[in-house]
């Protein structure tokens, strides 16, 4: 997968309803809603119920959801902001060493379910038992292991060994699940069943007692308040205009806000035409972004921050003046972790368009499984929603579509660069897929930048696309994570 020619992709093109993500069971499920006649929104959760059954350690019940909800008939978008926060009894001096990347003190009360119920609530049409059939089915009667998932839970193992629960969710006869055979989650089936008769179950009653009790007795910090008082936040989006396009993205606590800077930054002046300039345009305006992030946008409930005039075209102008186009600047930040996540999204019949993320942070979260619920937990502590290769890899899909006016799959396919490896951000490597060539890496090290060649198909990010043509969707799935699916009827 890593190396040699990919085979040509084909977009798929459908009339009425479409939907792309990463596995070819959660698109079933979500197709199956849709010609039942659920809406996209429906068939997103159905899709995000699967998807924490059959990637489990990309995103789980114990971890956070994000959703951009596009309304037809109102002409409106709405930001579905489902992560949650520390826990109360969280203090600076229980993390002066550091946070933690695993272990309870890493993890945040999690969101995702309560961001499904204020979805549902606002535009579902669907009970969760409906939407919930197939999650339940592949957690009962088990799904067969892909290579991938074999493969990540092999490098889970490590994390998972300190805590037996984990170990027996995912590893129940002493090794985790070859590619191939046949996972069940018993526990994690019994925790669906309950939810899809009222997804307030996670957040009062037995499930949280026993997220809290798991909690308590592994030092960490959860109390039934916590979770009682959980809240998701439903907002406006923030958004930028990108050469006569506009994008959309999550405010803050999301890093949304850096791909909207960098595109900014990119407009204020003409794309190159040689390959190793384009990337370093792209790579010095990622990097300004991120500056900026880090330096003017925090938590919008602590920190005070002008986010009009940070994605404003002045500051572009004013950022992308530093610049040198003959010099590499450094990195703004070095960072640990490799944050994994799920995308999806979905169009409906009537052009309602969801854009939803479900994460863990890292891959596996925590590494914890609460006792008897089959539920991972996040390690959201230390990192924010939506990680640093999102934004890169949306960077380059925008500028493919917009600049160079490729067609959907070829946007997808195109090569593609990577800050830091795909394992680490401990160095600062700007990483090339082997299509660029040894040519453009040559030029990029001239200019300073610390390059390294992959292989033909390893960058990051698992790219899903649907495009609204006429009356046609077209959808393109990444090749990159090893399966996609993009169905429609």
């Amino acid at each position: 997968m890593t190396d040699g020619t990919w085979p040509a992709q084909e977009p798929r093109r459908s009339p009425h309803g479409m939907i792309a993500s990463v596995n070819p069971l959660a698109s079933a499920a979500g197709l199956r809603i849709l010609r039942k006649g659920g809406n996209a929104v429906d068939a997103a959760i159905a899709a995000g119920a699967v998807l924490t059954v059959v990637e489990p350690l990309s995103g789980q019940l114990g971890g956070d959801a994000f959703m951009l909800i596009a309304g037809s008939r109102q002409n409106t978008v709405t930001a579905i902001n489902g992560s949650g926060a520390a826990p109360m009894a969280s203090r600076l001096e229980q993390f002066v060493g550091g946070i933690p990347e695993s272990g309870w003190l890493a993890a945040t009360v999690p969101g995702m379910v309560d961001a499904w119920r204020v979805a549902l609530d606002r535009h579902g049409t669907l009970p969760p038992a409906t939407l919930f059939e197939e999650a339940i089915g592949y957690a009962e009667q088990g799904f067969p292991v892909t290579a991938r998932l074999a493969r990540n839970l092999r490098e889970f193992m490590p994390k998972a060994k300190a805590h037996p629960a984990t170990l027996a969710v995912f590893a129940p006869d002493g090794q985790p699940p070859d590619e191939g055979s046949v996972f069940r989650q018993p526990d994690l089936d019994r925790t669906l069943r309950s939810l899809a008769q009222g997804l307030d179950g996670f957040y009062r009653g037995p499930i949280a007692a026993a997220i809290v009790e798991a909690s308590t007795r592994g030092g960490g910090l959860f109390s039934a308040r916590d979770l009682a008082e959980h809240r998701t936040d439903v907002l406006q989006p923030i958004s930028t205009t990108y050469r006569g396009w506009t994008v959309l993205e999550q405010p803050p606590v999301s890093q949304g806000v850096i791909l909207l800077v960098a595109l900014n930054i990119l407009e204020t002046s003409p794309i190159p035409d040689d390959p190793a300039s384009r990337v370093h345009q792209q790579v010095e305006a990622h990097k300004l972004a991120l500056d900026e992030r880090l330096r003017r946008v925090g938590d919008p409930r602590v920190s005070q921050q002008d986010l009009h005039e940070i994605v404003s075209k002045a500051r572009a102008h004013a950022l992308a003046a530093r610049i040198d186009v003959r010099r590499a600047a450094p990195l703004p930040l070095q960072a640990a972790g490799h944050p994994d996540t799920t995308y999806l999204c979905v169009v409906d019949a009537d052009r309602t368009v969801v854009s939803y993320i479900h994460s863990l942070y890292a891959s596996g979260g925590n590494g914890i499984v609460a006792d008897g619920t089959g539920i991972l937990l996040n390690n959201r502590v230390g990192g924010t929603p939506g990680s640093f290769w999102q934004v890169q890899t949306n960077l380059q899909l925008i500028s493919n579509l917009v600049d160079h006016g490729m067609p959907l799959q070829a946007a997808v396919d195109a090569p593609r660069w990577t800050m830091g490896e795909p394992t680490s951000w401990a160095d600062a490597a700007l990483c090339l897929e082997g299509r660029f060539g040894e040519e453009t890496a040559a030029r990029l090290k001239a200019r300073g930048h610390t390059v390294r060649l992959m292989g033909n198909w390893q960058a990051g990010g698992a790219a899903q696309l649907i495009q609204l043509d006429g009356s046609m969707l077209i959808g393109a799935g990444d090749p990159r994570p090893g399966t996609s699916s993009v169905i429609g009827y």
